[in-house]
């Protein structure tokens, strides 16, 4: 890298790292305005509620994951202009297709309102014929939990594969993949702290939906790492990424995956003991499952 690059790439390093801490202040003033004016609607919308959608929160939300997908574009692209250029054997280029496939469908998503409406009738009659305790974790869940922590696992496996030059973007992944985790357990046990009290409910709210906005935070820095470092120093990662660069099933790569793993499962345990205990005291039936039911 002649000294002219090696500015550039210090620029642009530092660009990234302004814009990781400007989007985590755009973060708490999402979860300051909710505080402030959750209760406020303007044409008949509450802009700022964390907890309802097609509002500002929804918006940022799916303009970070869009942009998740369009950074994993440009790193398929970088990619594969590095293997032409060196000897590289890089596993899995197209998952970052996959990727963006991935980050388009979960902006959609936020923006449309779509996994609570998927046989959202449906899948609360099945939970109360199979275990009463059921209806009492947060339905789409059920539906898609494996799918879920299926593509968890496998974003943590293919990006701990990309990351090897760095323990700073390794933990980016690792922080972005545990916020996300914390976000589907809080909101998985959102009828235990509906049944403690509305105050208890808002506070979930907030952490939830702000751990789930750092995630992408952090996942969308992370590539965007990435990214600069194929774009600035390609000669110099193929000598600081180590032997695993590159090979999906590293030995490293299943150990974080292990862990991920045997989180999950606690939290899953964790989140059927409070499914239990709100029945065994016999909180109230959650309002959409009385209409699932027709009571």
């Amino acid at each position: 890298m002649d000294p002219k690059q090696k500015h550039q790439y210090q620029q642009v390093k530092r660009l990234l790292q302004r814009f990781f801490w400007m989007l985590f202040v755009l973060i708490a003033l999402m979860g300051l305005a909710h505080l402030l004016w959750h209760d406020v609607k303007a044409g008949g919308t509450s802009w700022f509620n964390l907890d309802k959608e097609r509002n500002l929160p929804t918006w940022f939300s799916g303009i970070l994951l869009f942009s998740v997908a369009i950074a994993s574009l440009f790193a398929h692209r970088l990619e594969r202009h590095l293997i032409q250029q060196t000897s590289l054997q890089l596993q899995g280029v197209y998952f970052w297709i996959l990727l963006s496939i991935i980050g388009v469908g979960l902006s959609l998503d936020e923006m449309l309102i779509l996994h609570e409406n998927l046989y959202w009738r449906e899948i609360r009659q099945i939970s109360e014929a199979l275990n009463p305790t059921l209806i009492y974790i947060t339905q789409w869940q059920l539906l898609l939990a494996p799918l879920m922590v299926f593509l968890l696992a496998l974003i943590l496996l293919f990006l701990h594969s990309r990351l090897t030059f760095s323990i700073r973007t390794r933990l980016l992944v690792a922080f972005g993949i545990g916020t996300w985790t914390l976000a589907i357990f809080f909101e998985s046990i959102r009828q235990w702290f509906l049944f403690s009290g509305s105050d208890w409910y808002q506070w979930e709210v907030i952490i939830e939906e702000l751990l789930e906005l750092a995630g992408t935070v952090f996942l969308l820095v992370a590539i965007l790492s990435y990214c600069l470092e194929i774009f600035y120093r390609s000669e110099a990662l193929q000598s600081e990424a180590g032997s695993s660069f590159g090979k999906l099933f590293s030995v490293d790569g299943m150990k974080w995956v292990s862990v991920f793993l045997a989180v999950v499962l606690f939290g899953a345990t964790m989140v059927y003991s409070v499914g239990k205990s709100l029945e065994t005291k016999r909180a109230p039936i959650p309002t959409l499952q009385k209409r699932a039911i027709d009571r």
